[in-house]
């Protein structure tokens, strides 16, 4: 019997493309790997602001997890704030992987520093997130205290 097959959908915001053959390839077709690339939310949320390209699309990213219905959602840096706002809104709510997660204040996540941010999305995942959340960092002194340090704190693992 041939299992189904399951879909990570990797929402691209503001950073370099993320190269995931290897999922599919080691997977022996259990996995595919669909892309939803969000053109110019850099340049929107340089300019305008976080919650003014989360905004812009709000429409895109909810259409393409309603058709796709991933079995895991995967966003790197400032994607954290879409996989909280997907969360928040029960729009997404299964196993997300976060990788070096970089909070941003919006509407649904309150803060004034760093810390209250990262604290305010840890809480969203944790309130809404049905499912396993794997978080990812890299090798820098300064993103493994940010996130692995700070993220204790949380309880959110």
């Amino acid at each position: 019997e041939v299992p189904s097959q399951k879909i990570v959908l990797a929402l691209n915001a503001a950073n370099a493309h993320i190269n995931l053959t290897m999922v599919e390839s080691y997977s022996n077709g259990v996995w595919s790997v669909e892309y939803l690339e969000l053109e110019k939310f850099g340049e929107i949320m340089k300019k305008e602001g976080y919650q003014t390209a989360l905004d812009h699309f709000e429409d895109k990213i909810s259409s393409t997890v309603h058709l796709l219905k991933p079995s895991v959602l995967m966003v790197a840096s400032k994607g954290l704030g879409i996989a909280t706002f997907l969360a928040d809104k029960g729009v997404y709510t299964g196993p997300i992987v976060l990788l070096a997660p970089i909070p941003n204040k919006c509407d649904h996540i309150p803060g004034d520093t760093w810390e209250e941010e990262w604290s305010s999305s840890m809480k969203v995942l944790k309130n809404s997130v049905k499912g396993i959340i794997g978080i990812g960092i890299g090798t820098s002194i300064d993103e493994q205290f940010l996130i692995k340090d700070i993220m204790n704190e949380t309880q959110v693992c």
